[in-house]
């Protein structure tokens, strides 16, 4: 079965690119470490050596890959370019654009997108990002690391609102320790371009106070949004919803024969993005019968050290289930010896589970976060309790024995004086004990 897929997201190499550039980012003792510009050849190199089979695996399960913007037909035809195609089956996975903030005098400013940031020959002296995406933090911590005064302004009163506190907070102090200037819940007003550089004037809600702050260039850092004007989405009956395609958990959208994933569904994280590919084409190849379950996919943030999460926060598992039917159990990094080795000691690990020891959550900071948040997707897809992660079979001295160690106390719990585990056990030894009298 032929079909169509339009414009791969090229976020992949965009996150792998600020991954590696916080990782490379020269010591401050070291006056000789990489320069820029050596490091953006390496990193093309690097990208040129791993390009994914993803494209020949899909041409060969009779999937024609189209790049180009897209207008939709009548009678399931698009139009790309000079040609005129006509799929069976039609999936499209357009990449995001970064739009500005409707600001006076940002029109007439030079701004900067992630895009054109990594093409930069030189990086200047000075940024300000306007925004707090996930690649925003991302960004604003390998430039602080390569020596740019980095400025960090967004209206939100905490970084990624949608995480836990404890989360948002350690990602501040990150950021701040990095030498980031981060200043939330101000409300950029007006931007201006100088001899000196670009201004922006901001004020805060709460207390009213306002702001202005000067560099030498400026970065767009909200999420992508979907420009989704150009597709005649009306001609073929595709509804919008909170302007991004709408469709169901098979990723199909109201035309029966058309599927959606990636940025054109309004989000911005790769992780969940490629999930979402490999789900619509194989519905799209097949029948619809994989469904989407987001409540299994990891979500990591590529800062040093990383953030990875999977399932449920505190708040949506107590929403869902009720505030006494949901525990959380902490382990932290400090005794862990694997991280004692690597000399970075900072992180934890926050398992969210149901009073029953069902796994709903886990929340990860640490070095590698990414690596050993594999074991808690793969625990959430397969439906693992909390008493089976505090048997895993982990070696003490890797970081992922911390996953075991924050499941152990669940069991410990059981166990306190008053549970009845524990007093039915008390009674029970102490009858085989007296019975052998």
């Amino acid at each position: 079965m032929g079909g169509d897929m339009t414009g791969l997201d090229p976020g992949e190499s965009l996150q792998a690119f600020y991954a590696e550039a916080n990782r490379a980012a020269p010591d401050a003792a070291d006056p000789l470490g990489p320069a820029w510009s050596r490091f953006q050849a390496i990193a093309a190199l690097v990208t040129e050596n791993t390009v994914p089979s993803t494209l020949s695996q899909l041409m060969a399960a009779g999937v024609d890959v189209i790049r180009g913007q897209p207008s939709l037909l009548s009678g399931l035809r698009v139009q790309v370019g000079d040609r005129r195609l006509t799929p069976r089956k039609l999936l499209l996975a357009l990449p995001g654009e970064w739009q500005p903030p409707d600001l006076p005098g940002l029109g007439e400013t030079p701004y900067l997108t992630p895009v054109s940031l990594a093409q930069l020959k030189t990086l200047p002296q000075s940024l300000i990002i306007l925004g707090s995406s996930p690649l925003a933090l991302e960004i604003a911590q390998a430039l602080a690391r390569w020596g740019v005064a980095v400025t960090l302004i967004t209206p939100s009163p905490q970084l990624l609102p949608s995480e836990e506190p404890s989360v948002s907070q350690w990602i501040t102090a990150e950021l701040t320790a990095a030498g980031v200037e981060v200043h939330l819940g101000m409300q950029p007003t007006a931007v201006t371009t100088g001899a000196d550089g670009i201004c922006v004037y901001g004020e805060s809600g709460n207390q009213g106070d306002s702001r202005r702050w000067m560099a030498d260039r400026l970065l767009i850092g909200t999420s992508p949004r979907p420009v989704l004007a150009d597709l005649n989405l009306a001609a073929v009956g595709v509804r919008l919803k909170n302007q991004a395609i709408s469709v169901n958990r098979y990723l199909q959208t109201r035309h029966p024969y058309i599927y959606a994933c990636g940025a054109v569904l309004g989000g911005d994280c790769l992780s969940v993005a490629c999930h979402e590919a490999a789900v619509a084409v194989e519905n799209a190849l097949f029948w619809n019968r994989r469904p989407t379950r987001y409540d299994q996919l990891p979500y990591t943030l590529l800062t040093q050290p990383e953030f990875c999460r999977v399932g449920m926060t505190i708040a949506q598992a107590q929403q869902r289930y009720g505030p006494n039917a949901v525990n959380r159990y902490d382990a932290v990094l400090d005794g862990n010896r694997k991280a004692q080795a690597l000399g970075n000691t900072t992180g934890f690990c926050r398992l969210v589970a149901h009073r029953r020891g069902q796994l709903l959550g886990a929340h990860l900071v640490g070095p590698q976060a990414s690596e050993w948040g594999q074991v808690l997707a793969i625990a959430r897809q397969h439906c693992f309790t909390l008493q089976d992660l505090a048997q895993l079979p982990t070696l003490p001295q890797t970081l992922t024995d911390l996953v075991r160690q924050a499941a152990a106390q669940w069991e410990g719990d059981r166990w306190q004086p008053g549970q009845w585990r524990r007093d039915w056990a008390e009674n029970w030894f102490n009858w085989r004990r007296s019975s052998r009298r």
